[in-house]
């Protein structure tokens, strides 16, 4: 008699122990019990590839359990949460949808906390449906069993000693709303209070506690890079730029202020507040930056950027940089943004940004007089007190005259958060 050939479908149900699930009453019977039996103790370690055996068995695992469960009602509802978890992954994202949790966390809780009392669902299980991990969930839960209202985290300090102490909080405040620095970026601010030793956060932190504090609103960091290569110096005087912008006063009169910037260091290297538009004054803030910077010392080359403005590009410009050559020894290459170069002059730009609409659109300034007592702040400020985001702790003035802005701040951070989780063990927040 020729022996029975079952397909491995049949073999895998009886050995899952699911053959009540989708084999016929009848067709089990037509089974010979020692068959079974060879299926379901089958040792399989002289087979090709029965290394990854124990990996699908784990896997399949979660599916004997789901076929193997007694109400079919409750299979029913799992599927459903199932479907319904997709439709949000897919419709929103899995990183949209995990901020919606985490947003929501308290929510979450309870419903986890619902589902294992109402039902015979694992911790595991509710959570794989849900879409967050049993770990993220004991998070969640301690800190909405523990909510801190003496923490603006609203976590306890004992368990969360790595948060921000109730005095770092403070600094963090009285910084983020001085008065002379609401102009400053929040990275300047950081910046400034590791140089000053006041506390020591990364930038993102700062972000995260302005946040929370609402405080700067707006200002919140994005994380959007420049699509393209940005124009970068190697060195101080390398790369300058020379740009112009316009700023109309109360009185109703329009005045120009002409700068020239290093690239590097980002300092002002010379400035001037003007009526008009004009290629002189374009020349006399280039000679000024170079009478500043190389005074009699030889420098062999010096690229200078600007945009195609008619104060840039003309004949008195184009004499004047053959005459440097010739008088002071600096070898000036003119180029025009996005013309002779394919990036803009978009690092003196920004500064303008930061000029006109953190600084002077927020101050009531009538005439020429007092917008010249502001410049001359705001440029004192900007090369001298305030800390440059791309130099970490350091002002465009301590860059240009040697500092390194690849400063590492690691050592710093680490000393501090030591400091940080002996201060906030020690505290007494009256919850737990």
């Amino acid at each position: 008699m020729k022996r029975k050939q079952y397909h491995p479908s049949v073999k895998l149900a009886v050995a899952l122990k699911l053959e009540h699930e989708f084999l016929s009453a009848d067709f089990i019977k037509s089974i010979a019990p020692s068959t079974t039996h060879g299926w379901k103790g089958f040792k399989n370690e002289h087979l090709v590839g029965h290394e990854f055996a124990r990996t699908i068995d784990e896997n399949l695992t979660d599916i004997q359990w789901y076929y193997d469960y007694s109400s079919q009602r409750d299979r029913k509802m799992i599927k459903s949460c199932l479907l319904v978890k997709h439709f949000f992954v897919n419709t929103f994202s899995k990183k949209d949808l995990q901020k919606t949790l985490r947003e929501n966390k308290h929510k979450v809780v309870g419903l986890i906390d619902g589902l294992i009392n109402k039902s015979e669902l694992k911790l595991k299980t509710i959570c794989k449906i849900i879409g967050v991990t049993v770990n993220t969930f004991h998070n969640w839960k301690h800190e909405v069993l523990f909510k801190c209202h003496s923490s603006v985290l609203n976590l306890c300090p004992k368990r969360h000693p790595l948060q921000a102490t109730s005095q770092e909080v403070g600094i963090m405040k009285k910084l983020l709303t001085d008065p002379l620095k609401l102009h400053w970026s929040i990275a300047s601010i950081q910046g400034y209070a590791i140089k000053h030793k006041l506390c020591y956060f990364a930038v993102s932190t700062w972000y995260k506690y302005n946040k929370l504090l609402m405080i700067r609103k707006g200002l919140f960091k994005t994380g959007k890079k420049p699509s393209y290569s940005p124009l970068r110096a190697a060195y101080v005087n390398e790369i300058w730029h020379a740009d112009i912008t316009v700023f109309k006063t109360l009185d109703g009169i329009r005045h120009f202020i002409y700068t020239v910037k290093d690239n590097f260091s980002r300092k002002t290297l010379a400035w001037k507040l003007a009526s008009k538009v004009s290629a002189n004054i374009r020349m006399e803030t280039i000679k000024d930056a170079l009478e500043f910077t190389f005074g009699s010392k030889a420098q062999s080359s010096l690229r200078l950027i600007t945009d195609g403005g008619p104060e840039n590009v003309n004949a008195t410009i184009r004499e004047f940089t053959i005459k440097a050559g010739q008088n002071c020894q600096v070898d000036i290459n003119h180029q025009i943004a996005l013309k002779d170069i394919e990036q803009s002059n978009s690092m003196v730009e920004a500064s303008y940004l930061t000029l006109k609409s953190r600084y002077l659109y927020t101050k009531q300034i009538h005439n020429g007089d007092q917008l010249l007592k502001e410049l001359e702040f705001f440029f004192e400020d900007h090369d001298n007190v305030k800390p440059h985001y791309a130099h970490k702790i350091y002002t465009p003035n301590e860059v240009f005259y040697g500092a390194d802005p690849n400063i590492s701040l690691s050592e710093v951070y680490a000393v501090a958060r030591q400091k940080r989780r002996e201060v906030n063990k020690i505290s007494n927040c009256g919850v737990c």
